[in-house]
């Protein structure tokens, strides 16, 4: 089932950035501290921080691409809070919903569309973003222990995430991060081609 998670209309930054995170906790339940700060980091930075090696990043992505279909995480969702960029499941590769070429070019062609940021400005947003979160009472798994982490990793300079081990263990996330125009113009058609509003695929 192809199932998509978009953005509601928002009044204020903090508004859009509680509906992003409410979103997120909603349909992973088991996400920490930091698998909210993985897909806001991902919203502003998008996939090009991860590839140093183009070769290898094709090659882990082709034998990803080979591996079994994992269903229940969604197809493809947007990243947190502004939704620059969409995470978009290697599943619709592997059933056939999107070519494999149309995937890896669009991938490829992602990681050169965000500019580079001072790390102060983002330690400054991820501030704001926190202070939201800290107001919504979530409960998350070892809240104090990853916000401290988060912290003492941004001073030192260090500034990507992995997702967390409970994360990993009951939704196995495999996708990529797509710009958002090109996912709309290349991606989503594919998928719209393929299934029905209701979330059938087409025969």
């Amino acid at each position: 089932m192809a199932c998509g998670i978009f953005d509601g209309v928002a009044a204020t930054r903090q508004d859009s950035i509680r509906e992003s995170v409410s979103r997120l906790v909603a349909t992973y339940p088991k996400a920490h501290l930091t698998d909210i700060y993985k897909s806001a980091f991902q919203d502003r930075f998008g996939p090009g921080h991860l590839i140093t090696d183009t070769v290898a990043a094709l090659d882990y992505l082709k034998s990803e691409i080979l591996g079994e279909i994992r269903p229940g995480y969604a197809d493809y969702e947007p990243t947190l809070y502004e939704g620059h960029f969409y995470r978009v499941n290697i599943d619709l590769v592997k059933n056939g919903v999107i070519p494999n070429d149309v995937f890896v070019s669009s991938f490829l062609e992602s990681c050169g569309k965000v500019k580079g940021e001072p790390l102060e400005q983002w330690i400054s947003d991820w501030s704001e973003i926190l202070s939201v979160i800290e107001s919504m009472d979530l409960d998350l798994p070892d809240f104090e222990v990853e916000r401290q982490a988060i912290g003492n990793a941004l001073k030192e300079g260090r500034y990507a995430w992995h997702h967390s081990e409970d994360y990993v263990k009951e939704y196995d996330p495999h996708y990529r991060i797509i710009e958002r125009g090109i996912f709309e113009d290349r991606l989503l058609p594919y998928i719209n081609d393929n299934y029905w509003p209701c979330g059938q695929r087409k025969k």
